[in-house]
């Protein structure tokens, strides 16, 4: 389709840039509640998919981390895709930093001691949302102490899970308070135990 100029400051790719500068018919973007959600379907279709054991976990673990940081409200606030264009992938608008846990998580939401391997968060007015990955060599022991701290800090423990889905094994529960609701899921793929930490305010 030929080459196309994309600004370096920009959060998405060329497919964007050709809908902005080929169907420039309304001037509308598309909502941040629209991208947040087509995001979080993208999201936990990867988390879904490893869990039945139908994505590699290297590949889910990357499409995870690249879907949860595009809930970046930074990255949301610069799309450019018009309401009467066709879309680019979410996955074009990227931002956010990974391995550590963000400076506004709540101290309410008690985590493991060890340093989660991606991290990302969202604040879009009122509704905040936080994301982390954890691993280990032990998907129960992980999924244990993360259950203990949560009931510890008084959230109410619903939905758990112990199986095996085509062979893999997945564990997880999800965890409620006044004010938060916690959905943790994880897998046990090649030697390693990934689990997810989906924080949301409720």
């Amino acid at each position: 389709m030929g080459e196309v100029r994309v600004p370096s400051s920009a959060y998405y790719g060329a497919e964007t840039q050709r809908a902005v500068q080929n169907f420039p018919i309304s001037g509308l973007r598309l909502p941040k509640e629209f991208i947040r959600a087509m995001a979080l379907i993208k999201l936990s279709a990867a988390r879904a998919n490893m869990q039945l054991g139908l994505l590699d976990a290297k590949k889910g673990e990357a499409t995870a981390g690249t879907t949860a940081a595009s809930l970046s409200s930074s990255a949301n606030s610069t799309g450019e895709t018009t309401a009467f264009a066709p879309p680019s992938s979410v996955g074009d608008q990227v931002s956010g930093t990974a391995g550590v846990v963000p400076e506004k998580f709540p101290d309410a939401v008690p985590l493991p001691s060890q340093a989660p391997v991606v991290a990302f968060s969202n604040t879009s007015g009122e509704a905040k949302t936080f994301d982390l990955t954890y691993t280990g060599s032990d998907l129960d022991a992980l999924v244990a102490d993360i259950k203990q701290r949560l009931a510890g800090a008084g959230f109410e423990l619903s939905g758990e899970y112990n199986s095996k889905v085509k062979g893999v094994p997945s564990a997880g529960f999800i965890a409620r308070s006044s004010d938060w609701v916690v959905n943790v899921g994880g897998t046990f793929a090649s030697g390693q135990a990934n689990v997810h930490l989906s924080v949301i305010s409720a």
